[in-house]
């Protein structure tokens, strides 16, 4: 009788993508009553945001979910809109905030049907063997930029330019705290080809990354969200 119940208390899923009633609909189909359905579902669900709020990656069949830091300090700025009910343009005062998370999601190599391409294929070569505690920071930075969809061809051109694996580390660093303040700038996620951008003209120029965070710090001062190509021309 209690089986019947419990089959009777979930409604059939509607044609819609989305929700948990779906999952829960499948996992009923290998043999599980639908308390012990949605007590799976949920407790999946549940170690994956557990996961995410410590900082740590999650590799799912369909891609990864990592967690992305952003540093900077809160600042008020002043940003163009709409008013719904006259159609005007107007000015809206917003708050740029200062350290915050965003969670970003990697889709993994043929979700679509396209083939793997070279770049996910070289993912391991630019990331150093975990046997000290440098080699495992630099390997924990590799991760973190190659999670932001950065080019491993281009963290590959930072490991040959550097003299070791300390060094290598360094850099890494510098090009997260230029991810950063990209962000910062545009006010929202730094997208990874404006990022390689910068990095490439920097070191085709033979300047360093500590000059290119000083110029991104300076633009900063404008108090007000740019657009990439803001960026790049005010950098040199």
């Amino acid at each position: 009788m209690s089986g019947e119940n419990e089959t009777a208390a979930v409604p059939e899923p509607k044609k819609r993508s989305g929700g948990k009633t779906p999952l829960v609909q499948v996992v009923r189909e290998c043999g599980l009553s639908v308390r012990k359905s949605i007590k799976l579902v949920n407790l999946i669900f549940d170690k994956i945001g557990t996961a995410l709020r410590d900082g740590e990656t999650v590799e799912v069949p369909i891609g990864t979910f990592s967690v992305q830091t952003y540093h900077g300090s809160r600042k008020a700025y002043d940003r163009k809109a709409v008013n719904i009910g006259t159609s005007k343009p107007m000015q809206v005062r917003g708050t740029r905030p200062g350290v915050r998370k965003v969670i970003r999601w990697r889709p993994c190599a043929g979700l679509l049907g396209e083939p793997e391409t070279p770049a996910v294929q070289r993912q391991e070569a630019v990331i150093p063997p975990r046997e000290t505690a440098e080699d495992a920071e630099a390997y924990r930075l590799s991760e973190t930029l190659l999670n932001g969809n950065l080019d491993p061809a281009l963290l590959q051109e930072i490991y040959d330019r550097g003299p070791d694996v300390k060094a290598y580390g360094k850099e890494l660093g510098r090009v997260i705290g230029v991810q950063s303040y990209v962000g910062q700038l545009l006010g929202g996620p730094a997208p990874a080809k404006l990022v390689e951008e910068l990095l490439r003209i920097t070191y085709g120029r033979g300047a360093t990354t500590e000059r290119l965070l000083e110029r991104l710090r300076e633009l900063g001062q404008r108090q007000r969200i740019l657009a990439p190509n803001e960026i790049l021309a005010g950098m040199w």
